[in-house]
């Protein structure tokens, strides 16, 4: 499970950087195959950070709104992978 956690990770990422368009397809580990609706920003009051949202039309269909804090065309600031080796080095203690 936490590979295909890994590989939404890479999408989330890919998403929010812009690489993907309107109508691409991603994979959720989830929900399963999905296609991106819409993109759009909104700007924030912290400087130089935006705000993006996308809308993803899951085949399973779910509809989902993904929104993330970005600075510039830096990467999303949140990271559900590393919360998840997080999660996983605390339980091996």
């Amino acid at each position: 499970f936490y590979f295909s956690i890994l590989s939404w990770e890479v999408a989330f990422h890919e998403m929010f950087q812009r690489e993907y368009q309107d109508g691409n397809t991603l994979i959720h580990p989830a929900l399963g195959l999905g296609a991106i609706q819409s993109q759009e920003e909104q700007p924030l009051r912290r400087d130089g950070y935006v705000a993006r949202l996308i809308r993803v039309q899951f085949k399973c269909g779910q509809t989902c709104v993904f929104h993330s804090r970005v600075k510039g065309h830096e990467s999303p600031s949140e990271s559900l992978a590393r919360e998840v080796a997080q999660a996983l080095e605390t339980s091996e203690l």
